[in-house]
Order: C-alpha cells, then sequence, then structure tokens
C-alpha cells in the first residue's frame, strides 16, 4: 500500500461560518491531520484560507436562498471544482 500523500474533507460548513456544529468537529481534525499530510477543505461559504498543508475553499452556491446547502447545489459545486 502506497503512503497517503493528501486529504480531502467535503463538509457543509467550516468555521467561521458555522450554523450548526459539524463545522467545529472538521476543524479540529483537519488542523490535526494537516501536521500530517496536506489537507483541503471544500465547504460551503466565503472562506479561502491557505495555511502551511491546510487549504480552505468554500463557494457561497446553495446559500444565497437558504442556510442549508440543497442537493442540486452541491452538484453544481462539485462539478465546477473538478474542472
Amino acid at each position: 500500500m502506497s503512503e497517503l500523500k493528501k486529504v480531502a474533507i467535503f463538509t457543509n460548513e467550516y468555521p467561521p461560518n458555522v450554523y450548526g456544529g459539524a463545522g467545529v468537529h472538521v476543524e479540529y481534525p483537519s488542523r490535526e491531520l494537516a501536521r500530517l499530510v496536506s489537507v483541503e477543505v471544500r465547504c460551503f461559504g466565503d472562506q479561502n484560507i491557505e495555511q502551511p498543508n491546510l487549504r480552505i475553499r468554500a463557494t457561497a452556491a446553495g446559500l444565497r436562498r437558504s442556510r442549508t446547502p440543497t442537493r442540486a447545489s452541491a452538484a453544481r459545486w462539485m462539478h465546477s471544482i473538478a474542472a
């Protein structure tokens, strides 16, 4: 088995744009993982943060009409970042 080189975490929220509790539960493990490997967190919001081994990339899609992203907006966003 090859060595793990990068981790991608997908979540609805990430601090400071937290409307529940999931964002906080993603923040701490992502920071700790970034000590070992490159980590990229994809979330909804307006965060674009670059730190050593930790990148937070967000989109505002789905937040315009409601606080909870829809499946359709999530699919459009995933398609846009795959390119």
